[in-house]
């Protein structure tokens, strides 16, 4: 995936997550929402960064340097604007940062679900829920975003099992990752249909159909660009909803 269009779909997925957050928390779009986004922009580059072969490094520094500043750059001025998000944004920074040595350590997919679940669930709204009021959200959340990241895992199942990433991917294999993902989105979408914030749901139920078939018939990488497209389809409902929740 090209840097441009890989920025562009970790800034659309943050959309089509934070809209939902905002609307069921009954707020307006506050500073975290723009720490969201720069952050999630700078996660993706430093990712990219830190994982990048030693003989094409300099190559990779020179694509990926410059949205890493401009999306720290954002998310900085931001916090500053909403100190009291320092402590949350903080969290996410180091987990941010030390994602590619945790992830031989730790399932990559719960490092980046965690991550998501927590960002969209409490930076974008200006009535921030306390963390009881936001669990339910935060749990579809973790299990979409979650079920999004073990199927495109399960297309890189040799390279992490070369790698010694650990994940569910690796150690079970790309069949049946993928049906655990499956199984993963109908769970979360469960949760916002019976919780309330329901459009999450629009994400939940195509990963669901998504791990039940095999991605064979598909380019990987084309495979890889609709699965996160998924991730926006409750950002583009949310769009059409009053600001408020029922």
């Amino acid at each position: 995936m090209n840097l441009a269009l890989g920025n562009l779909l970790v800034i659309l997925a943050a959309i089509g997550l934070a809209e939902p957050s905002v609307w069921w928390f009954r707020g307006s779009r506050s500073w975290g929402y723009l720490i969201l986004l720069g952050g999630v922009t700078a996660a993706y580059a430093l990712d990219r960064l830190l994982d990048a072969p030693t003989p094409h490094r300099s190559q990779v520094a020179r694509r990926f340097i410059p949205p890493l500043i401009l999306g720290a750059g954002i998310a900085a001025y931001s916090l500053a604007q909403s100190p009291s998000l320092f402590p949350l944004v903080a969290l996410l920074a180091l987990m941010a940062g030390l994602y590619v040595p945790l992830k031989r350590y730790i399932p990559k997919g719960v490092l980046t679900a965690g991550a998501w679940a927590m960002a969209v669930t409490w930076l974008p709204p200006s009535t921030t829920p306390d963390a009881l009021a936001g669990l339910p959200f935060a749990a579809a959340v973790l299990l979409v975003v979650g079920a999004n990241a073990l199927l495109c895992d399960a297309q890189d199942v040799e390279a992490d099992r070369a790698n010694g990433i650990r994940g569910l991917a690796p150690l079970l294999g790309e069949a049946r990752a993928s049906r655990i993902a499956a199984i993963l989105a109908l769970l979360g979408s469960s949760i916002a249909m019976a919780a309330g914030p329901w459009p999450l749901a629009a994400a939940g139920f195509p990963l669901s159909l998504a791990g039940l078939f095999p991605p064979a018939p598909m380019n990987k990488g084309r495979r890889r660009t609709l699965l996160d497209l998924a991730l926006v389809l409750p950002g583009i409902i949310t769009f059409a909803l009053p600001r408020h929740h029922g």
